[in-house]
């Protein structure tokens, strides 16, 4: 190569460089854009996953009380207080959770998945 086209070259370059300013800062958009789409998919997954197992525990919950018959048989069953306190409030927990992922996802609203995911880490508690 001679030192002509090197120079060329680099100079090339150097004007491509001076005009890549909104090149430079389209990628710098894709890149954050990217990365919180990335951080929200994350989010909402975590959330799922926390439904799921509450849902679980939801369905594994049987009446702990049974009335039976003369004969031993089971003529009615029921939920103690206690379990029936606690399966409403699981009850909740999942609708709460439930709407959390439809406001994100629908609404593309993350504020609420955000306090679900908060309160799941220690932090401020949802009550109701």
């Amino acid at each position: 190569m001679t030192e002509a086209n090197r120079k060329t070259v680099t100079e090339i370059v150097t004007q491509k460089l001076a005009a890549s300013g909104p090149e430079v800062f389209d990628k710098i958009v894709a890149h954050l854009t990217e990365r919180e789409v990335q951080k929200r998919v994350g989010q909402v997954i975590q959330v799922m996953t926390e439904l799921d197992k509450l849902e679980s525990q939801y369905l594994r919950m049987k009446p702990d009380q049974k009335i039976r018959a003369v004969d031993g048989s089971v003529v009615s069953e029921g939920f103690s207080e206690q379990v029936f306190q606690n399966r409403e409030k699981l009850g909740k927990q999942i609708a709460s959770l439930e709407e959390a992922i439809r406001d994100a996802l629908q609404n593309t609203k993350f504020e609420k998945l955000e306090k679900v995911l908060r309160g799941s880490q220690g932090g401020d508690k949802e009550t109701g």
